[in-house]
């Protein structure tokens, strides 16, 4: 088990070892969760893509439709 300490601002630099199998750099951003009492850290991509799929759901939307309410929007 890697070790690292927590400062006095509550930050903690994760160890050489996580930052490389991660390939993790300078500015990189990552998500937090909690799971009982444990911390769950995942690395966040600003890549699109990364997140296709993620929110599922059954009704479709025609794109005639999206305009339509970006147009409504955008007039408020």
């Amino acid at each position: 088990m890697l070790v690292s300490n927590l400062t006095q601002k509550g930050q903690v630099t994760l160890p050489t070892k996580i930052r490389k199998e991660l390939s993790l750099k300078t500015g990189d951003k990552i998500a937090f969760s909690l799971e009982g009492n444990r911390i769950i850290a995942v690395p966040v991509s600003d890549d699109i893509s990364s997140v296709f799929g993620i929110i599922k759901s059954d009704k479709s939307v025609s794109v005639e439709k999206m305009d339509a309410v970006i147009a409504e929007a955008a007039s408020e």
